[in-house]
C-alpha cells in the first residue's frame, strides 16, 4: 500500500500535469502544491500525510523571480518539514552548466541517478515546452523516449507534475499520447466572473484523475491572496453539490450505474444530470 504524498492525489510514482493558457497561474499552482508536500500545509481539503523531497526544474523563468515567489508563499510556515529544492535553468546557464532538458538522454540519465541517489519523492518539471525543446509536440514518436523515462521514475517510486501550456483549443497542447501513463490532468480556466485585479484566480478542473472519485473529484478555485508581507493560497470546492460530483466520476469514465450507487441516487437522475450537462457544454 503506497503512502498519500498529498491525499487523494499524490502517492509515489504517481504522474500528473497542470495545463492552462499562459498567464493563467500554473506556476503558482505548481509552487503551491511542492510547498505544501514540503511543509505539510493542507491544500484545500487535500491532506499532505507524507512529506517528501521535492525538486523542482524550472526552464525559462529567472530565479530570483522563481525565488521571489517562494519567498512569498512561504512567508511565516517556518522550517519545512521537507527540503524543496530549485534546478533553475537560468542560473546553470550563468554558472556555466547544462540547461535541464528532457530531450537530452545523458540529462535524463543524471536525473534518475541525482533524485535515486538524494531520496526526492516528488519532481515539478515547468514547463514541458521548454524543457523539450526541437520535438514535433504533435508526434507521439518523439515523446516516446520521455514517457518512458517518466515511467521509469514511477517504478523507482518517484511522482512528477508535469506544467504543460494548453492550445486554442483549452486541451494540452501537442499529442494525446503525452496523456496516457498520467494519473491525472488538471486543467485550469478563468472563473466566470473573472476580472483582471483579481490576479492569480482559477478553477481546477479535473479531466483524468484516476484514483478520485465521487466528491474528490469536484471542481477546485484555486486563488492567491496577499497577506501581510507573503502571499497566501485559498482551496476551495467550486461546487460542492451532488450534481458536481455526478458530473466530475462521468467525467472521469465512471458509468451511470457506478455514478447511481456510489452517490446514491437513481439511474434516471444520473442521465439527466448528464444530459443537462452536456448541453451546457
Amino acid at each position: 500500500q503506497r503512502p498519500y504524498i498529498l491525499k487523494p492525489l499524490i502517492r509515489p510514482g504517481t504522474l500528473g500535469m497542470i495545463s492552462s493558457p499562459a498567464g493563467f497561474g500554473k506556476t503558482h499552482l505548481a509552487l503551491a502544491m511542492g510547498i505544501s508536500v514540503t511543509h505539510r500545509v493542507p491544500f484545500g481539503e487535500m491532506s499532505p500525510e507524507h512529506p517528501v523531497k521535492t525538486l523542482y526544474i524550472d526552464a525559462e523563468m529567472p530565479s530570483d523571480d522563481l525565488q521571489k515567489r517562494i519567498r512569498d508563499l512561504t512567508y511565516g510556515l517556518g522550517p519545512p518539514e521537507q527540503s524543496f529544492h530549485i534546478w533553475s535553468a537560468e542560473y546553470a546557464e550563468r554558472q556555466g552548466g547544462p540547461r535541464p532538458l528532457l530531450t537530452d538522454k545523458d540529462f535524463r540519465t543524471a536525473i534518475y541517478d541525482f533524485v535515486s541517489a538524494e531520496n526526492y519523492g516528488l519532481l515539478i518539471f515547468d514547463n514541458k515546452a521548454a524543457l523539450t525543446p526541437g520535438i514535433d509536440e504533435s508526434a507521439k514518436m518523439d515523446w516516446d523516449s520521455i514517457n518512458q523515462w517518466l515511467l521509469s521514475l514511477r517504478f523507482l517510486g518517484v511522482a512528477g507534475i508535469l506544467v504543460h501550456h494548453a492550445g486554442k483549443s483549452g486541451q494540452q497542447r501537442g499529442t494525446s499520447g503525452v496523456e496516457d501513463s498520467l494519473d491525472f490532468i488538471i486543467k485550469l480556466k478563468r472563473p466566470n466572473n473573472y476580472s483582471e485585479e483579481d490576479g492569480c484566480n482559477v478553477d481546477l478542473i479535473f479531466q483524468k484523475a484516476r484514483s478520485m472519485f465521487g466528491a474528490d473529484a469536484v471542481a477546485l478555485n484555486f486563488r492567491i491572496q496577499e497577506s501581510g508581507s507573503g502571499l497566501i493560497w485559498v482551496v476551495k470546492p467550486k461546487e460542492a453539490n451532488r450534481q458536481a460530483a455526478v458530473i466530475a466520476m462521468l467525467g472521469v469514465g465512471a458509468s451511470v450505474s457506478d455514478v447511481a450507487r456510489e452517490i446514491g441516487i437513481v439511474k434516471a437522475t444520473v442521465s439527466r444530470i448528464r444530459a443537462k450537462a452536456i448541453k451546457d457544454g
